[in-house]
């Protein structure tokens, strides 16, 4: 009786161990990223991008001097690293 018990109980295991191993659901889902493009730098007004007096000042410029900025394109798609997936 022994014997019968301690194989179920190895048998269980055994296939508890094989489950798991084989059930990854915290592994991200495979979907098609965006397509990479080119970054574009374009000239704007320091105004345009630092709202506050404060901003500007720690930028060290005025609000109508010229500025160069780097536009990054988006898919519109956002991750959400909330950690629960």
């Amino acid at each position: 009786m022994k014997n019968v018990i301690a194989t179920s109980a190895l048998l269980i295991l055994v296939a508890g161990a094989a489950s798991a191993a084989g059930n990854d659901s915290r592994q991200r889902a495979d979907f098609n990223p965006a397509p990479v493009t080119p970054a574009q730098t374009v000239q704007v007004e320091a105004g345009a991008i630092y709202k506050s007096n404060k901003e500007l000042n720690r930028a060290g410029v005025s609000a109508d001097e010229s500025v160069q900025v780097t536009v990054i394109p988006s898919s519109g798609l956002v991750d959400k690293r909330d950690g629960d997936n």
